[in-house]
């Protein structure tokens, strides 16, 4: 299975000087727990839920007077759509984040997460059994044709 067939095409972007108000606004109207980071279009970062409280605790200081820029976590990772979802886990296990962002030549195409990778369990789950058994099958084929000396 790959990142594309799971992947959300709405995103939501947030400017990077903007204020980290805007950007819990953001998250709330649109209901979702990251918004992409871009400076004049260009993806930069990500901001998610976490960090918006975590500023909010850490700053001790109104979320309007807070730039985005100052919370985000960059570099942004990110995946193609032609990736394999097992190698878009292992790569959010490898940065520790549960949001990914899906993207060619800097133009996002969408975000995958672990909720919908979750969403996911029963497809890939018979998705891996049916790898198993072609690997199966051709070990069953290649020793067939093994002859002993």
């Amino acid at each position: 299975m790959l990142v594309r067939d799971i992947m959300t095409t709405d995103l939501v972007t947030v400017d990077a000087e903007r204020s980290v108000q805007r950007a819990a606004e953001q998250l709330l109207r649109n209901r979702v727990g990251s918004a992409i980071v871009v400076e004049d279009g260009t993806p930069m970062g990500i901001v998610t839920e976490s960090d918006v409280i975590r500023a909010g605790y850490l700053a001790e200081r109104s979320f309007s007077e807070i730039a985005v820029s100052r919370v985000m976590s960059d570099p942004l990772v990110t995946v193609t759509e032609a990736t394999t979802v097992q190698k878009a886990i292992e790569t959010m296990r490898e940065h520790s984040i549960k949001k990914l962002p899906v993207a060619q030549n800097f133009e996002l195409h969408g975000i995958i997460t672990t909720t919908d990778i979750a969403l996911q369990e029963p497809a890939l789950i018979k998705e891996a059994a049916r790898i198993e058994e072609g690997r199966q099958d051709w070990e069953r084929d290649r020793s067939a044709w093994e002859f002993s000396d």
